[in-house]
């Protein structure tokens, strides 16, 4: 996975997880690396030709993230969106 969103609590992971769903998007439910600080232990992970996709469906569902991008093996916080 490129990039990985994380959220600030369980239930907001599995809000997005739905919506992801419903929106037929490509992504991986996966466990937050540990490096990264999230009041969650859920991420979500997808693939770069998704992520403006992934992203405004997110945000039009109100779903607080935050994301990051892979960069020789280690996830870079991106900007805000």
């Amino acid at each position: 996975m490129e990039y990985l969103l994380t959220f600030p609590s369980t239930h907001i992971a599995l809000k997005a997880e739905e919506c992801l769903k419903r929106a037929d998007l490509p992504f991986r439910l996966l466990p937050t690396p540990s490096k990264l600080v999230s009041g969650c232990g859920l991420s979500i992970g997808f693939r770069e030709e998704v992520k403006d996709r992934i992203l405004k469906t997110l945000k039009e569902g109100d779903i607080t993230f935050r994301c990051y991008r892979r960069i020789n093996n280690t996830f870079k916080p991106e900007d805000p969106y």
